[in-house]
């Protein structure tokens, strides 16, 4: 559960020397989806004990995703297009061309959900390592999202709470005192509960701190990565406009 909530939360981020999307395009026909999935099964990884990632084993993240990026917009390229066509094909009515197109396009749909598998590939990575640093980078970017909105709802509280014992402070009666009590009682007892969340693991945080020297890289190459989501392959984008 707790892998599947990291691979959603997600769901949520080109090599030098690999060449440019040309060559890419070449890549995605020289290993189909299978053949790529049925390869990344058979590697196998022991993740170290402390859970800590190693500057290594990111430079490797950011060397897998930079071929990712250049793959993924291949594979969405394609994908647009043959979603063009298939377009095309419906209005004029062709049927076995237009199931021959659909089952191309769900090709292509595929190679964007495994570029990443694929880029680690050709790469010469072993895919289940690279598959167990996502997760620790996803993690780390959970826990940070985490942390900032408790800092959020702490700040909130605390407010909220400062204005309740302001408000106690000039209430005309006793009534009113003992109604501010109960008010400032509650939000006393939300902040402790705040602050008593379950902080981020020791591994968690020392992989945190090893990642914000990538981060503006990283930042940058998620971005990019994103530019070619399903929803800008299939031309929603132009739909919309």
């Amino acid at each position: 559960m707790k892998r599947l909530s990291l691979l959603m939360f997600a769901l949520v981020l080109g090599a030098c020397g690999l060449g440019g999307p040309k060559e890419a395009e070449e890549a995605l026909k020289d290993k189909g989806v299978l053949d790529v999935l049925e390869e990344a099964s058979k590697d196998r990884y022991d993740p170290p004990a402390d859970g800590r990632l190693t500057e290594e084993q990111v430079r490797m993240y950011l060397e897998v995703k930079k071929r990712e990026r250049d793959l993924a917009k291949a594979a969405a390229e394609q994908l647009k297009a043959k979603g063009q066509a298939l377009k095309e094909a419906e209005k004029e009515g062709a049927g076995l061309s237009t199931a021959w197109q659909s089952l191309g396009a769900l090709k292509d749909l595929s190679n964007l959900v495994t570029a990443d598998i694929r880029a680690a590939q050709e790469l010469g990575h072993n895919t289940a390592e690279y598959t167990w640093v996502k997760e620790q980078i996803l993690e780390a970017g959970l826990a940070t999202w985490t942390d900032n909105i408790r800092q959020q709802t702490s700040g909130s509280l605390e407010m909220a709470l400062q204005q309740m014992k302001d408000a106690r402070a000039q209430a005309p009666n006793e009534e009113m005192r003992k109604f501010y009590d109960e008010q400032i009682a509650n939000y006393e007892q939300a902040l402790s509960e705040e602050e008593e969340q379950a902080s981020p693991s020791e591994a968690t945080q020392y992989n945190l701190q090893l990642i914000k020297k990538f981060s503006d890289e990283l930042k940058l190459l998620e971005e990019e990565i994103q530019k070619y989501g399903l929803a800008s392959s299939l031309g929603r984008d132009d739909e919309q406009q």
